[in-house]
């Protein structure tokens, strides 16, 4: 018996040739099939980026956080290709709510989506009654909460996200990198390969002439000052525009996602330029880089993927390059070394007097006695208290000082806030999150917290005694250096509150700022902290306040 030959079959019509059903299924299959083999040999499998099939511009498949405070995600339309090549399309915004007691925690869950054939318009012959069938598919999908990673085969995964029994909300990462429990984690989506761009073409040219500008200047920059970061831009920006050039980035989000890295670096840029020539920090052309940096940043806060976004993206960007092409015009001058110093003179012999008798030393007066903690404080320099995590001792002992707790502010609790007449106005933007960071100490703390764009913030700390002095600590997200706001006692300003330095690995610290106690003149103060930079964000998720006492 001769062996079956393998190949795709398909139908070859003649006159005279009578069809079945299973020869309409056998011409149909073969266009199926050959369509699935082109999606898995060209495309591979994964979330296609930037399709929208409902014709709007959301940038295609994506979960996201919802900030209603609960549980719940939404993922947005889109088309994504499973592991058979079958097209997955979703036309439709979908929100899904997770429950939590149907997951063994802590552990992480995913969300799936997955290809659906669905038989519909059902029909019966009526004259032969036997003759019925559905008369048409419809090649849909669903979405789907599971305990487990999908086979690419039966479904592809559009996030993953850990949970925990204390996770009260699910929100976007903050640092997609390292997303914390409760955070959307978006690492492991695969994507579908796509050849071409959907980019405008004139939107196209103008990102490939920045970034020949962008690596040309950052270049100058790093060698006038031998700044590294300023070097790795140049280099980052090099292969983003080998991208654009080989028609690599296809979709607005990939180039806007992969130009996030090079704001990112150019915010390191500015710490490390910050620390090392401090003399040029007030420089116009370093406070426009600075400023359209900081930007830069406030768009990537919550990016919108469109053709006016990008625009926009791209005149900050040309701003920040053309003041860093200033920076690398400006002379800078290497120090100066010390000059040798003179040997001295060998001093000419004298004659020696016969020496007087000594004097009576005098009697010592006794040294005051140093500050002790009181019982029960617990003795912390300035570094440490920063670094301190969990909940804030009752009694500290501080530079010398004895200092008690006096008040606390937990943050999004209607009843403390509202006690404590607290209150955000004048923002350009603000928002209420529930964050998991770690301390310097690896202690995971979640938190719930504020944060406002310009404006200003207000609270009163209570129980006080007028004429001592304060310290003001606040939890904070340390990620990002360079926020200043001016504080404000009574409506009288104390000073300014700077945040300096940043840690993107350990993210929570206990920012302070001292109040002398002259400002302190009565038992109730009311805070006000004021945004100096409008677009840098000013982020708090717990409140304390520490007297001096005798």
């Amino acid at each position: 018996m001769a062996e079956e030959k393998k190949g795709y079959l398909r139908l070859n019509h003649f006159h005279g040739l009578r069809l079945e059903s299973t020869d309409f299924q056998v011409g149909e299959r073969y266009h199926l099939e050959k369509k699935k083999l082109h999606n898995r040999a060209l495309h591979g499998y994964g979330v296609v980026e930037g399709y929208d099939p409902s014709g709007g511009s959301n940038g295609g498949l994506r979960v996201v956080g919802r900030r209603r405070g609960d549980l719940s995600i939404e993922i947005s339309p889109g088309y994504a290709i499973d592991g058979e090549g079958n097209d997955v399309f979703l036309y439709e915004t979908e929100v899904k709510t997770i429950d939590p007691t149907k997951f063994r925690l802590p552990g992480d869950i995913f969300v799936v989506i997955k290809y659906v054939d669905e038989p519909t318009d059902f029909v019966v012959n009526a004259a032969n009654p036997k003759y019925k069938g559905h008369r048409r598919v419809l090649e849909t999908s669903k979405v789907e909460i599971v305990a487990s990673e999908p086979d690419p085969e039966e479904g592809i995964e559009l996030a993953r996200i850990h949970l925990t029994p204390d996770v009260t909300e699910i929100t976007d990462a903050r640092d997609p990198a390292d997303p914390q429990p409760g955070e959307i984690d978006l690492r492991f989506v695969p994507k579908a390969g796509v050849v071409g761009t959907r980019i405008d073409s004139q939107l196209r040219l103008r990102l490939a002439e920045q970034l020949e500008l962008l690596g040309r200047e950052f270049g100058k920059m790093g060698r006038k000052f031998k700044l590294m970061t300023a070097h790795t831009i140049r280099g980052s920006a090099i292969a983003l525009l080998n991208f654009v050039i080989a028609n690599m980035l296809a979709t607005l989000r990939q180039a806007v996602d992969m130009y996030r890295l090079v704001v990112q670096m150019e915010d390191d840029l500015l710490a490390e330029f910050q620390e090392r020539y401090p003399d040029f920090t007030d420089t116009r052309e370093f406070l426009n880089f600075k400023e359209n940096v900081q930007g830069l940043l406030h768009l990537f806060r919550a990016p919108k993927y469109t053709g006016d976004e990008f625009n926009a993206l791209l005149n900050y960007q040309q701003k920040a390059i053309d003041a860093v092409a200033g920076l690398a015009e400006m002379e800078v001058k290497e120090p100066e070394p010390e000059p040798e110093p003179e040997p001295e003179p060998e001093p000419a012999p004298v004659a020696v007097a016969a020496a007087p008798p000594p004097a009576p030393e005098p009697e010592p007066e006794p040294e005051p006695a140093k500050p002790t903690p009181k019982p029960g404080a617990k003795s912390l320099t300035w570094d440490e208290l920063q670094k301190l995590s969990g909940e804030l001792p009752d009694m500290i002992f501080l530079e010398g000082k004895n200092y008690k707790k006096k008040d606390e502010i937990t943050l999004l609790d209607k009843k403390d806030e509202a006690d404590h007449n607290f209150k955000m106005d004048e923002f350009k933007d603000q928002w209420s999150t529930n964050q998991t960071f770690k301390y310097p100490d690896g202690t995971t703390i979640s938190s719930k917290g504020r944060a406002h764009v310009g404006g200003y913030s207000q609270w009163d700390f209570k129980n006080l005694e007028p004429g001592k002095e304060l310290i003001i600590a606040k939890r904070i997200d340390y990620a990002y250096s360079g926020l200043v706001t001016g504080i404000y006692v009574d409506g009288e300003k104390v000073g300014e509150w700077k945040i300096d330095g940043q840690d993107r690995k350990y993210r929570w610290r206990n920012w302070l700022f001292r109040i002398p106690g002259e400002f302190v003149k009565r038992d109730t103060a009311t805070i006000k902290q004021v945004s100096i930079d409008a677009e840098r964000e000013v982020n708090m998720f717990k409140l304390w306040c520490y007297q001096e006492v005798d």
